[in-house]
C-alpha cells in the first residue's frame, strides 16, 4: 500500500541552472487572501455588488450617508464555471487556453467505444461546447487512442486563432491544423506516423509545443525511441531502444526542439541532433515512472516534474520538481537532492506559466495543479487536487539576482476517501492561463458509475 503524507506539498521549489531559489507556497501563502461578497446592508441605497469578483463589497455605515465600499482582494477566486463531463473511463485530458476561451480535449471510453473530443469554453460563458469529435475521422474508421497534444497559433492575424492538434488513431499519428470553424472535415490532416506509436499506455498521448519558431509534436514509438516532427519539417528520432522511453515531455533551447524523459535507467533530456543526457532521480527506490511534464518559464529554460510510484518500505508514490537550462547541445539542471526537491504523496502535477501584457520584463505567473494521497485527520486515506498560482520576479536580467516569488492564492479543487489498491482519486489534470487573470485546470475523478471529466474556471485576482 503507498505510504501516504502527512502534508500537502503544492509546487515546492524551481531550481534553475546560474540563479537558484526556493519557491515554497506553502510557506508564501497570503494571509490577506478572502472571498469575494460581503452584505450590502439596508443602509445603502441600492445593492453594493458589483459583479467584480476580485473585489469584498461592502455597506460602509460608518458614513453619512451610507455607501457602498469596495475592498481589493488577492487570491483565487471561482468565476461560475465548474462543469463535469461523464464516461466509463476517463483516460487523459488535455487543455490550453488562447483568445478569450480554454480548449480542452478528453480522451474516454464509454460502452466499449473509445471516443477523442474537443470542448471549449469562452470566458462569458459558464457552458462549455462540444466543437468536434475524432471517431471516423477518416474513411477506415480508426479508433482514438490519445488525448490529443494541443497548440494554439495566432501569429496569422488575418487568418485568426488555428488550433493544431497532434492525436493517434489505432497505432499512428496524425497532425489536424483546425480553422475558426472547427470542422474537421474540412482541416489539413497529415499522418506523421504509420503503425509505430505506442497505443498501450492510454494515459499517454503525443505532446506538442512551440519550440525554436515551430509547431512541434513528440510521441513513443513501440520500440521506446521517440520522433519529434512538426507538419513541415523532417522527424527527428530522439531517445534509445537501449533506454525505452516510458513518459514524455517537450522541451528545447532557443533554436532546437528537444525531449525529457523516463524510462528503466532513469530520467533523461535531448536535444535533436545531440546525445541523450541523464538528469539526477532524487528517488533512488526502485519504481515505475508515472508523469513527466515541462513547461517554459524563460526562453530556454524549463520547468520539469515526473512521478515515481513502488512497492519499496509498504508503497511510496511522490514528484520531482526540477529547473533545466537548454542549449545546444544539451539541457543541464543542478544534481543536488537537498531542499524540497520530492514531494512525497504528490502524483502526476501539471502546470503552466504564462506572461501578461503591461507586466515588467522577467515577471512571469506559475499555476500548478498538485493531486495528492494524504492522510486525514481522522487518520483515513484521502485524495485530492491543490492549485497553487504565483507571480516569479526574475528581474529585468534574468539570473542576475535571485528571483522573488509571491503566492496569489491556493485552492482546493477536490478532496475525497481513498482506499487501497489504487487509491483512486481526482487525478491526471492539465492546467492553462488564460492572461490576464484566467486559470482553468480540468481533470478526472472516479463516481460510482464511471468517472467524470471535471473542468473548472477561476479568477486571479492580483494586482
Amino acid at each position: 500500500m503507498p505510504r501516504v503524507a502527512r502534508s500537502l506539498y503544492g509546487l515546492s521549489w524551481l531550481l534553475l541552472p546560474a540563479c537558484s531559489f526556493l519557491l515554497d507556497f506553502d510557506e508564501l501563502q497570503s494571509e490577506d487572501e478572502k472571498s469575494p461578497g460581503g452584505d450590502a446592508g439596508t443602509a445603502c441605497a441600492a445593492s453594493c455588488d458589483d459583479q467584480e469578483p476580485c473585489t469584498k463589497d461592502s455597506c460602509d455605515l460608518s458614513s453619512s450617508p451610507p455607501r457602498c465600499k469596495y475592498e481589493p482582494i488577492q487570491g483565487l477566486v471561482d468565476d461560475g464555471f465548474d462543469a463535469e463531463i461523464q464516461a466509463d473511463t476517463v483516460h487523459r485530458a488535455t487543455l490550453i487556453s488562447a483568445g478569450d476561451a480554454f480548449y480542452f480535449t478528453v480522451f474516454e471510453t464509454t460502452n466499449a467505444r473509445n471516443e477523442l473530443t474537443l470542448y471549449r469554453v469562452r470566458n462569458a460563458s459558464n457552458e462549455y461546447e462540444k466543437l468536434t469529435s475524432f471517431s471516423g475521422l477518416l474513411p477506415n474508421l480508426l479508433t482514438p487512442r490519445s488525448a490529443a497534444g494541443l497548440v494554439a497559433d495566432t501569429s496569422n492575424t488575418s487568418a485568426g486563432l488555428v488550433l493544431h492538434g497532434f492525436f493517434a488513431l489505432d497505432d499512428n499519428v496524425y497532425h489536424i491544423k483546425l480553422g475558426g470553424n472547427f470542422d474537421p472535415a474540412s482541416a489539413p490532416l497529415t499522418t506523421l506516423a504509420t503503425n509505430t506509436y505506442d497505443s498501450l499506455n492510454p494515459r499517454r498521448y503525443p505532446v506538442a509545443g512551440p519550440i525554436a519558431g515551430s509547431i512541434v509534436g513528440a510521441w513513443i514509438n513501440k520500440d521506446g525511441t521517440i520522433t519529434a516532427a512538426s507538419p513541415d519539417k523532417p522527424s527527428v528520432a530522439l531517445g534509445s531502444t537501449a533506454v525505452p522511453a516510458t513518459q514524455l515531455a517537450l522541451i528545447g533551447s532557443r533554436d532546437t526542439p528537444g525531449v525529457l524523459w523516463t524510462g528503466p535507467g532513469g530520467v533523461y533530456t535531448q536535444i535533436a541532433g545531440a546525445q541523450p543526457s541523464q538528469l539526477t532521480d532524487c528517488e533512488t527506490r526502485a519504481g515505475i515512472y508515472t508523469n513527466a511534464m515541462a513547461v517554459p518559464i524563460l526562453s530556454g529554460f524549463w520547468l520539469s516534474s515526473w512521478t515515481k510510484a513502488g512497492l519499496a518500505d509498504g508503497g511510496f508514490v511522490g514528484s520531482q520538481q526540477l529547473g533545466i537550462g537548454c542549449g545546444s547541445p544539451l539541457c543541464v539542471a543542478d544534481r543536488r537532492c537537498d531542499g524540497d526537491i520530492l514531494n512525497s504523496g504528490v502524483r502526476n502535477p501539471a502546470a503552466a506559466t504564462a506572461s501578461r501584457a503591461g507586466d515588467p520584463i522577467g515577471t512571469v505567473f506559475a499555476a500548478s495543479a498538485n493531486p495528492y494521497i494524504r492522510l486525514g485527520d481522522a487518520g483515513v486515506p484521502e485524495t485530492g487536487i491543490n492549485l497553487v498560482v504565483a507571480r516569479i520576479d526574475f528581474g529585468d536580467q534574468p539570473f542576475q539576482r535571485p528571483a522573488e516569488a509571491v503566492t496569489i492564492g491556493t485552492m482546493e479543487l477536490s478532496n475525497m476517501p481513498a482506499a487501497a489498491p489504487l487509491f483512486d482519486g481526482p487525478d491526471w489534470p492539465a492546467i492553462s492561463i488564460l492572461p490576464p487573470n484566467r486559470v482553468g485546470v480540468v481533470w478526472s475523478e472516479p463516481r460510482r458509475a464511471g468517472q467524470v471529466l471535471r473542468a473548472k474556471r477561476l479568477m486571479i485576482c492580483a494586482p
